[in-house]
C-alpha cells in the first residue's frame, strides 16, 4: 500500500476551510472530544449538527464520523470550560501556510499548526491558555502566542522577479525550493516541471531565467485550476490500493485509476480513514515486531548466559577434582598461609604463597591478604579461595557455587520458556467510529410526511412555535392552528406544488391531536389554515403577544370537526406517530381522547405491536413515544382498513 499523501498540503487546506467556514459561521460549539486521531468538534447550528475533525498531523475536514475512544487532559479540560456553548465567529487560514485559525466571541481562539509535527494552542487576547502535541517553549501559558515560522508569503501575489531573486539563493532543489521559500505545496511543483518536462531535482540556480519564469507561471496556472475548477479524487494505484487524494488530476498520475467526488471534503474524509487504519496497523505491526526481536534478544542473551554457566559448572567440577586429588597438599599450604596471616606476617604468607603454590591448581592471578582471598585462575575461569577456611569448607563452598549455577539455570531456562510462549496480542489500534446522525431540522420538531409526501412540521411548544414562524416559514408554505386556546401552529411545506384536500386534512388532524383539546378529553374540533404572510408578530396597540402566539390577519380557511386521532405504524423497524387520516390500509393502532395514562397506553402499544409480530426495538420505541404522544390520557383500538378507506 502506497498512501503516497500523509497530510494535506496548503491548497488542500485553504480550500476545505472555505468550505467548512460556509457550514459553521455562526454556529455554537456543542461539544469537545480529544482522541488518538486528534480533536473533534461538534458544533450546532439552529437545529443543525455538524462535525469537524482536526488532526495536528496534518487533517481538517468535516465528517459524521466520530472515533469511540475519547480521553482527557488538561487542553481539552480547558478548552471545553472556554469554548462550548461559544459561538465561531470565523474559521480562516490567515498566511499561505499549513496553519488555521478559528476565532470564538469574547478572544478566544483555537490555532491549528499543521507544521512541525502538529500543534494545538487555545488562546485568549492573544495570551497562550494551554497547548497540545509539542512541548515547546514558545507555547508557555500566559504569554503572548507567536509563530515566527509561518510563510507568509503569497505567491499569487508575488512578483515574478523577486520570487526567481529568492529561490536562485536556494540550496535545495526546485520542489523542495518552491515549498520552502514560496510554500508552494510538493506536488504542484512536481506536477508542473512534469507538463514543463523540466528535471525537478536540479537547483533553481542552475535553471535558466525564462524555465524558471515558466514553472512559476505553470505553479500558478495549477493552483488556480486547484482553487477554481475543482475536480476531487482520490488515485488508486496498480494494486487497488489508495495512494493520493487531490482537488485536480494531476497528469503524473496519468494510466492509474481516478475516483470522482462531489466534493474534495467527502474524498478527503474517505482517503484518511483508510489511511489511518492504515498507519495504525502498522504501527500496530510494527510495535509487535519491537516487542518480538527484544524478546528474541532476551531470549539469546540468556541461553549465552546459561551456556556460560554450564562451562563454569563444569569446569568448577573439574577444579574440586584436582583439589581433593591433592587434598593434603591444598590443606596443608592453607594452614601455613593462614597461620601467617593471623598474625599479620603479611611478607611470609606472601612468600609461600608465591614459591610454595602448586601451578596444576591453576595461577595466581591476585593475593587479596586483607580480604583473605587467593584469587586463582584455572584454565579460563577465575576461581576465589578464602585462605581462612580448610580445604574442606573451600570445597563445600565451590559445590555451593556449583549449585547456586544450576538455580540461576534453571530459572533462565524456565524464562525462555516463558519468553518462547509469549505471543503479543493484537492492541487493535485500528480506528473504531461510530456514526453521528445529523438530524435535518424538522425532527426536533413534531412532523409526519401526508400521504402524497408533503412535510409536516409542528411546534412542542412555545419556543418552538416561535422558531418554527419565524425561521423557517417560507411563502409557499400553509400555516395550520386548532381553533383552541393552547395549540401549535403547523406548516405544510408545499414547495409551490398543488396540495390535495386529503393533505389539508391531514395536517389539520395532526395539529387538533396535539392541541391543548386532546388533554381536555374533546373528541373532535375545528381548524384553520392561512397563508404564512397572514400570520404576524405585531399585536393590536395595546396588547402584546407572549412567546409562540402570533396575530392572524385576513380569512382563515376552515376544516370543521376535525376527529382527534393518531395512528402507530411501524415500517422498516421504525416507529411513526400519524394522524389517523393518513393511514390506507391495513391493521393500524388508534388513538384517541380517553381515561388511560400514557405510561400504561405506550406499554399497551408495546405489547399489542409484539402480538402483531412487528420488529420493534422496544426501548427505542418507548422513548420515541414517550417524547411525541400528546399529553393527557388515551383510549387505543385496532382497526382493520380495507383498501380505499
Amino acid at each position: 500500500m502506497v498512501f503516497s499523501k500523509t497530510s494535506l498540503n496548503t491548497l488542500d487546506i485553504l480550500f476545505l476551510v472555505n468550505t467548512i467556514k460556509t457550514k459553521l459561521l455562526n454556529s455554537f460549539l456543542n461539544k469537545a472530544y480529544l482522541n488518538k486521531l486528534g480533536l473533534t468538534l461538534k458544533f450546532r447550528k439552529q437545529d443543525e449538527i455538524q462535525l469537524i475533525h482536526i488532526d495536528p498531523e496534518g487533517w481538517i475536514f468535516l465528517t459524521n464520523l466520530m472515533p469511540e475512544d475519547s480521553y482527557s487532559n488538561e487542553f481539552i479540560r480547558i478548552l471545553r470550560e472556554k469554548l462550548e456553548n461559544n459561538k465561531l465567529l470565523d474559521i480562516r487560514t490567515p498566511y499561505f501556510d499549513r496553519y488555521v485559525v478559528l476565532d470564538f466571541e469574547n478572544g478566544l481562539q483555537l490555532h491549528v499548526e499543521f507544521m512541525r509535527g502538529g500543534n494545538l494552542i487555545l488562546t485568549e487576547n492573544g495570551l497562550i491558555l494551554e497547548s497540545f502535541k509539542m512541548n515547546h517553549s514558545r507555547f508557555k501559558p500566559k504569554t503572548e502566542y507567536q509563530n515566527p515560522e509561518i510563510n507568509k508569503v503569497n505567491p499569487l501575489e508575488l512578483d515574478t522577479n523577486k520570487a526567481i531573486e529568492l529561490l536562485k539563493t536556494s540550496k535545495g532543489n526546485l520542489v523542495a525550493s518552491f515549498w520552502k521559500i514560496l510554500g508552494i505545496p510538493i506536488d504542484i511543483t512536481n506536477e508542473a516541471c512534469f507538463l514543463l518536462h523540466l528535471d525537478k531535482n536540479v537547483l533553481p540556480s542552475q535553471l535558466e531565467y525564462s524555465n524558471l519564469r515558466l514553472l512559476l507561471e505553470k505553479t500558478k496556472e495549477i493552483i488556480y485550476e486547484y482553487l477554481h475548477n475543482p475536480k476531487p479524487n482520490i488515485v488508486i494505484d496498480k494494486n487497488g490500493e489508495y495512494e493520493s487524494v487531490s482537488n485536480i488530476i494531476f497528469k503524473t498520475f496519468e494510466g492509474l485509476e481516478i475516483l470522482l467526488y462531489n466534493d474534495l471534503n467527502k474524498a478527503v474524509e474517505e482517503y484518511y480513514f483508510k489511511f489511518k487504519k492504515y498507519k495504525l496497523i502498522k504501527e500496530e505491526l510494527q510495535e509487535k515486531e519491537k516487542i518480538m526481536k527484544k524478546n528474541k534478544e532476551l531470549i539469546d542473551n540468556l541461553i549465552l548466559a546459561y551456556n556460560q554457566l554450564e562451562y563454569e559448572n563444569n569446569k568448577l567440577k573439574s577444579y574440586i577434582d584436582k583439589l581433593i586429588s591433592s587434598f593434603n597438599y591444598f590443606d596443608k599450604i592453607l594452614e601455613k598461609i593462614n597461620e601467617y596471616v593471623r598474625i599479620k606476617d603479611w611478607e611470609s604468607a606472601n612468600s609461600i604463597i608465591k614459591n610454595e603454590w602448586n601451578k596444576e591448581l591453576g595461577s595466581i592471578e591476585e593475593i587479596d591478604l586483607k580480604e583473605k582471598k587467593l584469587r586463582i585462575k584455572y584454565d579460563d575461569i577465575i576461581i576465589d579461595i578464602d585462605i581462612t577456611r580448610s580445604a574442606s569448607s573451600n570445597i563445600d563452598m565451590l559445590y555451593n557455587k556449583i549449585k547456586e549455577n544450576k538455580l540461576k539455570i534453571q530459572r533462565m531456562k524456565d524464562k525462555i520458556k516463558e519468553l518462547e510462549s509469549v505471543k503479543v496480542e493484537d492492541e487493535k489500534r485500528t480506528i473504531t467510529v461510530k456514526e453521528v446522525k445529523k438530524k435535518s431540522w424538522y425532527e426536533n420538531y413534531l412532523w409526519f410526511h401526508t400521504s402524497n409526501g408533503f412535510l409536516a412540521v409542528a411546534g412542542r411548544d412555545s419556543s418552538q412555535n416561535e422558531a418554527l414562524i419565524k425561521k423557517r416559514t417560507e411563502k409557499t408554505d400553509i400555516v395550520f392552528h386548532a381553533d383552541i386556546h393552547g395549540s401549535p401552529f403547523l406548516i405544510l411545506k408545499t414547495q409551490g406544488k398543488e396540495v390535495k384536500e386529503e393533505d389539508l386534512l391531514e395536517a389539520a388532524q395532526f395539529v387538533a391531536s396535539y392541541s391543548s383539546a386532546w388533554k381536555a378529553g374533546i373528541g373532535s374540533l375545528d381548524v384553520y389554515w392561512v397563508k404564512p404572510e397572514q400570520v404576524s408578530k405585531q399585536a393590536p396597540s395595546g396588547t402584546y403577544l407572549g412567546k409562540g402566539s402570533f396575530m392572524i390577519y385576513g380569512k382563515k380557511n376552515y376544516i370543521r370537526n376535525v376527529p382527534l386521532e393518531l395512528a402507530i405504524k411501524v415500517d422498516d423497524g421504525k416507529i411513526n406517530i400519524l394522524p389517523f387520516y393518513s393511514i390506507k390500509e391495513g391493521n393500524v393502532i388508534k388513538l384517541i381522547p380517553g381515561s388511560t395514562s400514557k405510561d400504561k397506553i405506550i406499554n399497551k402499544i408495546i405489547n399489542t405491536l409484539k402480538e402483531l409480530r412487528k420488529n420493534i426495538n422496544e426501548k427505542e420505541f418507548r422513548d420515541i413515544l414517550i417524547k411525541n404522544l400528546p399529553k393527557g390520557e388515551f383510549d387505543m383500538r385496532i382497526e382493520l382498513l380495507p383498501k380505499n378507506k
